[in-house]
């Protein structure tokens, strides 16, 4: 049974990081998949290699205020690993794909928002900016970005984005 499923474009820090997510759950295990893309810095793939532990977190655009938080042991995946073909299929089809979060979710909870500052959405970029920015791109140009920005986190960790 999908729970939930929100293919979205959204910048998370001045670098933009793109990703597309999706969940799914049955009665007995929930998980979350997140693909990041090639314009993404490599900061939460890199920290998961040193532990596999992943929130994600939900704030709500209109009504009252409330934040969702998603907890999980997180494997990465690249395209040459087992399980991609299983989970790529779940989003947007785009050349910039390089590696998938699949989250075993643990556990979920809820607070009251107040503290999480005001958003105002006001559509996706993803289809108008990202497709066409990938579309320009070939392998080789990807592979050059990849090398030249995402071997390493911003402290000094490994991406392994290479291997």
């Amino acid at each position: 049974m999908v729970l939930a499923v929100t293919p979205s474009f959204a910048a998370d820090k001045a670098n933009d990081v793109f990703t597309a997510l999706k969940i799914e759950a049955n009665l007995w295990e929930a998980t979350a998949a997140v693909a990041v893309f090639a314009a993404s810095s490599n900061e939460t793939p890199a920290h998961l290699q040193q532990l596999n532990r992943m929130t994600l977190m939900f704030s709500a655009f209109e009504g009252d205020p409330l934040a969702l938080r998603v907890y999980g042991s997180a494997a990465l995946l690249h395209p040459r690993d087992t399980g991609w073909d299983d989970l790529i299929g779940l989003f947007p089809t785009m050349d910039g794909s390089r590696q998938i979060i699949d989250v075993a979710i643990e556990r979920v909870e809820t607070s009251c928002g107040s503290g999480v500052p005001f958003h105002e959405f006001k559509g996706q970029r993803g289809e108008t900016e990202l497709v066409p920015h990938y579309d320009r791109m070939d392998e080789k140009t990807l592979r050059r970005s990849r090398t030249d920005k995402n071997t390493q986190s911003i402290d000094g960790f490994p991406a392994n984005i290479l291997d």
